[in-house]
C-alpha cells in the first residue's frame, strides 16, 4: 500500500474493529444524562440489505452519532424480523429445487431449517450494518422471534384477549392459495387493468386472462325459455353461485324476484333471484351473480337475504367437490373450461374486453391473485386503538414528518377495519389459544392463556361452570396457526427493553424519542405500534415520526429481488466487478428469463462494475438525496462522486497537518484574534456552517447538512483559504501561528460536523490531526519520518495511539465572536475579481502554462484590493496584477458584479477567431435547450400533472442556461471587437 494515500476499504475495516471493541453505542441505563432512544426497523430475515436499506441505515447513525456527540445517553436498538409468510416462502422454495417440500419434513423438521437459513442471513445482515458504520447498541440486538420476544407476544395477546379486544370469528379473509395462508388486508395489492391483459400467477404454468367481463345466461326453472343475464370477472367462483340479484326497482326482473334459477352444471344447487340494493340497474346487465362465499359484497347480501355460503375452492386455489365436474381442476384452468362449456351450452353471451377499469388483488408476498375464503380467524377489534392513533397525531403529541404524512395517516386510521392477525403458516410465533376437545361439548371453547398450563386450569373452571358432571375427560389442542408478524414487531419498541418485565432499560428508554423509517410501511408498521403501545403501555411508543423515501434504481424502478435490480452496499462500498454482479444474479431465484433481463440490464448500468467507494462516500451519498419527493432515483454515479469528496477531505487535511508541525499546543489552542482577513473570513464562514449544519441535523433536513458541509469544506476551506494560507508560512511568525491556529479551528471542528453522516474518515482524521497536536508537545509518541505529509497513511496509526473516539466529542457550537459579515462583503469582493479572471481564461480557452498579465481598475475597495493583488494573481494563475487607472484597447476586459473592471493582456495567446465559433455554437445549443424547455414549462395542466420534482428541476435548468447564455452574449461581444 501507498503511504498517504486514501484506502477507504482498509481504514473502514480498521475503524469498524475499533468501535466493536470500544462499543461507543452501548446505552447505559443508569446514567443521568438526558436520554435519547430509537430502534432499527428490523430488516427482514429473508435475504440481504439493498440500498433502500442503506438510506435508513445512514439516516438513523447520523442522528444517533449527532445526539451522542449532544451529550444524550443514546441506546439504539438494532434487530430482525422473522417475517413469517416471506421467509416461509423463500425456504420453501429453496427446499423445492431439492424436490422437497415442507410437508415432506414436517414441521418441527421444516422450522429448524428456517432456523438454519436466519442464521445465516442474519449474520450477514448485521455484518452489512456494522461496515456501514452504524452505532448501535449491538449487546441489546433483538430478533422478532427470539424467547423474550416470544414472551412478550404471548403476554400482549393475552392482555388484549382479556380486554375484550381479540376474538375468532367466521369471516372472509383475503387468502393467497400459494402460500396458503389469510392475510391482513394491507397485504394485498391491487393491479388495475383498463383494457384486457394475461398474467402470470405463481403454482400456475399458463398466464391468466384478466380485465375482461364474461358474460353468461341462466335459465330460470319454471320457464328454460326465459333467461337472466350476468357478468363476472371471475368465471370460476359461478361454481359457488347460490342467487343472482336485481335491484328491487328495476322493473326489467320485477316478476323474476323469487323465481328459481337452474345451475347448468350443478343441478341441484338451490339459485333464487332476490331484489337488493347493492345492485346497480346502470351497470352491465343490471343482474348481479352472488357468490357469498367468495366475494365481500356478495357475502353482505347473502346475510341479508339468509343465502346459503358454499365454498368452491380449496385452500390451495383448486376446485372442491362443490365444483361438480370441475373438481380437482386450477381454479384458472377451470375458467378456461367453464367458458367453454357454457358456450357448447349455448349459454354464454360474450366476453367484453372494454369494461371499465377492473381492480385485481394480488398477494404482496407471492404476486398470486387473492380469493375470498370463508374461514375461522383471530382478530383485534382495531376500532378505539385506531382513534387514539389519530387523535394523538391530530393533537400533535404524535409528529410524523416529512409535513403532509399525516394525510395517509388519518386516511388509514379512519377507515381501518378489524386486523386478521391469525397466519396458516408454520414459521411464526404459536398464537397461544387453545381448543377444548371434551365430549360433552357442542360447540369449540377456545382458551387464551399464557402457558399450557394455565389453559388446563382455565379449562377445568369452565367445564365445572358449563356441566354438573365432574368426571368429564378434556384435551387440549393448540391452535396450528402463527400471529401475523406485525404482530410482534409492534410491540418492538418496548418489547426489546425487557417488556412485560418491569426493568431499568424500560423505565431508561421507553418511551423511545424518534421512529425513523420507510414511507411504504406507515400503516404496516408504524400505525400498529402507535396502537399496541397505547393499548399496552398507555402511552406513544414514540413522539416523532420521520419518513424517508423510497429508493429506486437510476430508472425509476422499485428495487426488488424478483426483478433482479438490488444492488448490495457492500459491492457498492468495496467495488464489485460485472462479471460478479452476473454471478448473484444467475444464482438468484429468479427465472431464466428474469435472469436474462436481470443480466442485460446490469450491463447497461454497470458496464465496468462498480469501483470501491467506501461506507462514508455511500452514506453521504445517499443523504444528498434527501430533498423532498416521495422516491429518489439512485445513480451510483453520484456516489462515485463523493468517493472523490472523500478524497478531498484526506488530502486536505493531510496538506494542512504539514503547516502545524512546531507550532506549541497552547497557541492552536488559544482563543487569539487573528487580524488577517482571509482568518476572520473563514472563521465567519465555519460558524455559519455549524450553525446552519446544527439545525439541519435538528429539523432532519439532511439534504441540507451535506450541501453545507460539502460546500464549506470543498468552496471556502480548499479552494480559498488553503490557496490564500500557502504563502503565509514563509512569512514571520505572528501570522504563521494565526493562520495554523485558524487551521486547526476550521479543520477540528468541520470534522466533527461531518462526523455523524462520514463517521470513518473523519475519525481516522481527527485521531490523526490530534495526535499532530499532541505530538508538538512531545516528541516521544512519533519519529519525525512519520511528521511528514505522508502522515496519514491507513495502517500507520495502532488502535492503542487512538486520542478518543470522535462520537465522544462534544460538537462544536456557533459563536457571535466569528460573526464577521465585513471580511464577507470583502472576500466576495476579492473572489468575484478572481472569479472574473477565471471565467475570461476559460471562455477564451487560454492554456493553463500560458499565464497572461492581469490588469483591474478599482472600485470603492481599492485599498483593500491593492494589497491582495499577489493573492489574486496567485488563485487566478496569472502572470501578473496591476492596478490601473484606464485600460487599454488592446485589452480584453469586462466588468465584474461590484463594478471592478478586469482586463487581460492577450499577447498572442488567443485565437479570438477560433473561440468566436465556439461560442456562437455553445448559444446555439443553449437557445434549443431553453426552447425546449420553455415549451414543457407551458404545456397546459403543466403546474397540476407535472411532479413537483421535476418542475423543481426544469426551473433550475431554465435558470441555469439563461445564465450561461449571458455569460456567452458578454464574451461573443469582447471577441467580436477583436476579430
Amino acid at each position: 500500500m501507498t503511504s498517504g494515500q486514501y484506502h477507504p476499504v482498509e481504514l473502514e475495516e480498521k475503524w469498524a474493529q475499533v468501535w466493536e471493541a470500544a462499543k461507543p453505542g452501548k446505552g447505559d441505563e443508569r446514567s443521568v444524562k438526558e436520554k435519547f432512544s430509537m430502534v432499527m426497523p428490523p430488516p427482514n430475515v429473508t435475504g440481504t440489505l439493498h440500498l433502500g436499506h442503506t438510506m435508513m441505515a445512514a439516516i438513523e447513525d447520523t442522528i444517533v452519532r449527532y445526539q451522542k456527540m449532544r451529550g444524550r445517553e443514546v441506546c439504539w436498538v438494532p434487530g430482525l424480523d422473522h417475517a413469517g409468510i416471506a421467509t416461509q416462502s423463500v425456504v420453501e422454495r429453496q427446499l423445492l429445487k431439492t424436490g422437497v417440500s415442507r410437508h415432506d419434513l414436517g414441521r418441527e423438521e421444516f422450522v429448524g431449517k428456517v432456523w438454519e437459513w436466519k442464521e445465516e442471513k442474519g449474520g450477514r445482515i448485521l455484518y452489512q450494518l456494522r461496515r456501514l458504520g452504524c452505532s448501535c447498541d449491538w449487546d441489546r440486538e433483538a430478533f422478532t422471534f427470539s424467547k423474550p420476544m416470544t414472551e412478550a407476544v404471548t403476554e400482549a395477546f393475552v392482555r388484549l384477549h382479556e380486554k375484550g379486544l381479540v376474538y375468532r370469528d367466521v369471516r372472509l379473509v383475503s387468502w393467497c392459495p400459494y402460500l396458503n395462508t389469510a392475510l391482513s388486508d394491507i397485504e394485498v395489492e391491487t393491479d388495475e387493468f383498463d383494457k384486457p391483459d394475461r398474467v402470470r400467477v405463481p403454482g400456475y404454468d399458463k398466464t391468466v386472462e384478466v380485465g375482461c367481463l364474461w358474460q353468461f345466461k341462466y335459465q330460470l326453472k319454471d320457464d328454460p325459455t326465459r333467461f337472466i343475464e350476468v357478468a363476472t370477472s371471475r368465471p370460476e367462483t359461478m361454481l359457488g353461485d347460490v342467487a343472482v340479484a336485481v335491484n328491487p326497482n328495476d322493473v326489467r326482473y320485477k316478476d323474476l324476484v323469487g323465481k328459481e334459477l337452474i345451475h347448468p352444471f350443478i343441478q341441484d344447487r338451490r339459485l333464487v333471484v332476490v331484489a337488493d340494493e347493492h345492485c346497480d340497474p346502470e351497470f352491465g346487465t343490471g343482474a348481479v351473480k352472488i357468490t357469498p362465499a367468495h366475494d365481500k359484497n356478495d357475502f353482505e347480501v347473502g346475510k341479508r337475504h339468509n343465502l346459503e355460503n358454499i365454498t368452491v375452492f380449496t385452500l390451495d386455489g383448486r376446485i372442491n367437490e362443490e365444483g361438480g365436474d370441475f373438481a380437482g381442476m386450477h381454479r384458472f384452468e377451470a375458467r378456461v373450461a367453464i367458458e367453454k362449456r357454457l358456450m357448447e351450452l349455448g349459454l354464454f353471451v360474450e366476453k367484453i374486453k372494454n369494461p371499465k377499469k377492473m381492480a385485481i388483488p394480488r398477494c404482496s408476498r407471492s404476486g398470486d391473485i387473492i380469493e375470498y375464503m370463508l374461514l375461522p380467524q383471530w382478530y383485534i377489534n382495531c376500532e378505539g386503538m385506531a382513534k387514539r392513533a389519530a387523535d394523538a397525531c391530530r393533537t400533535g403529541e404524535l409528529r410524523i414528518l416529512p409535513d403532509g404524512s399525516e394525510k395517509q395517516w388519518y386516511h388509514w386510521l379512519d377507515n381501518t377495519h378489524d386486523w386478521c392477525v391469525s397466519r396458516q403458516l408454520w414459521w411464526g410465533h404459536r398464537i397461544p389459544a387453545y381448543r377444548v376437545v371434551c365430549e360433552g361439548l357442542s360447540q369449540d371453547h377456545w382458551i387464551v392463556a399464557r402457558s399450557a398450563e394455565a389453559a388446563r386450569e382455565q379449562a377445568e373452571q369452565y367445564l365445572k361452570r358449563v356441566s354438573e358432571r365432574t368426571d368429564l375427560k378434556f384435551t387440549l389442542e393448540q391452535d396450528q396457526d402463527v400471529l401475523d408478524t406485525w404482530f410482534s414487531s409492534g410491540l418492538f419498541p418496548f418489547s426489546v427493553y425487557g417488556w412485560p418485565n418491569d426493568t431499568t432499560s424500560l423505565s431508561k428508554f421507553f418511551p423511545t424519542d424518534l421512529l425513523e423509517t420507510g414511507s411504504d410501511i406507515l400503516f404496516f408498521w408504524v400505525a400498529r405500534m402507535v396502537m399496541l403501545s397505547l393499548e399496552l403501555m398507555n402511552q406513544l411508543p414514540f413522539s416523532t415520526v420521520f419518513l424517508h423515501p423510497m429508493v429506486r434504481d437510476s430508472h425509476g424502478k422499485k428495487m426488488s429481488k424478483s426483478t433482479g435490480n438490488v444492488v448490495d452496499p457492500v459491492d457498492v462500498i468495496h467495488g464489485i466487478t460485472l462479471k460478479k454482479m452476473a454471478e448473484g444474479v444467475k444464482d438468484s431465484n429468479l427465472k431464466d428469463s428474469e435472469i436474462k433481463r436481470a443480466l442485460d440490464a446490469l450491463s447497461k448500468d454497470f458496464p465496468n462494475g462498480i469501483e470501491e467507494c467506501g461506507a462514508d462516500a455511500l452514506r453521504y451519498g445517499m443523504l444528498s438525496y434527501l430533498k423532498g419527493g416521495r422516491s429518489v432515483n439512485l445513480d451510483i454515479n453520484r456516489i462515485v462522486g463523493y468517493r472523490h469528496f472523500c478524497n478531498k477531505v484526506w488530502n486536505a487535511t493531510k496538506f494542512a497537518m504539514s503547516y502545524l508541525d512546531g507550532i506549541p499546543e497552547e497557541e492552536l489552542l488559544s482563543n487569539r484574534e487573528s487580524t488577517n482577513f482571509a482568518d476572520k473570513w473563514i472563521l465567519h464562514r465555519c460558524n455559519v456552517m455549524i450553525r446552519n449544519t446544527t439545525e439541519a441535523y435538528e429539523s432532519y433536513s439532511f439534504f441540507d447538512a451535506v450541501n453545507e458541509t460539502y460546500s464549506f469544506f470543498l468552496y471556502d476551506f480548499c479552494d480559498v483559504y488553503l490557496e490564500l494560507v500557502k504563502p503565509r508560512f514563509q512569512q514571520q511568525q505572528l501570522d504563521k501561528e494565526d493562520a495554523a491556529r485558524t487551521l486547526f479551528h476550521c479543520l477540528d471542528n468541520v470534522l466533527k460536523m461531518l462526523h455523524p453522516m462520514m463517521p470513518f474518515i473523519t475519525e481516522e482524521s481527527w485521531n490523526q490531526l490530534h495526535n499532530r497536536l499532541h505530538d508538538n508537545m512531545s516528541k516521544d509518541n512519533m519519529s519525525n519520518d512519520n511528521m511528514s505529509n505522508d502522515n496519514m497513511s491507513n495502517d500507520n496509526m495502532s488502535k492503542d495511539q487512538v486520542v478518543d473516539l470522535l462520537i465522544n466529542q462534544p460538537l462544536p457550537l456557533s459563536h457571535n465572536k466569528y460573526n464577521s459579515t465585513e471580511s464577507e462583503r470583502q472576500m466576495n469582493y476579492f473572489l468575484n475579481t478572481v472569479k472574473a479572471f477565471r471565467s475570461m481564461l476559460a471562455q477564451f480557452e487560454v492554456p493553463p502554462k500560458n499565464k497572461l498579465e492581469a490588469f483591474v481598475k478599482l472600485g470603492e475597495e481599492t485599498r483593500f484590493m491593492a494589497n491582495r493583488l499577489d493573492a489574486v494573481t496567485s488563485l487566478a494563475k496569472l502572470a501578473s496584477c496591476t492596478v490601473v487607472e484606464t485600460m487599454s484597447d488592446s485589452h480584453v476586459s469586462d466588468v465584474t458584479v461590484d463594478g471592478i473592471v478586469v482586463a487581460l493582456n492577450p499577447a498572442g495567446s488567443i485565437d479570438f477567431k477560433k473561440v468566436l465559433v465556439k461560442l456562437n455554437k455553445r448559444r446555439g445549443q443553449l437557445e434549443k435547450l431553453l426552447e425546449g424547455i420553455c415549451k414543457k414549462m407551458t404545456m397546459p395542466d403543466y403546474q397540476t400533472k407535472v411532479p413537483h420534482e421535476v418542475q423543481e428541476q426544469n426551473k433550475q435548468k431554465l435558470e441555469a442556461h439563461e445564465t450561461e447564455k449571458n455569460e456567452l452574449d458578454v464574451a461573443i461581444s469582447i471577441a467580436s471587437k477583436f476579430v
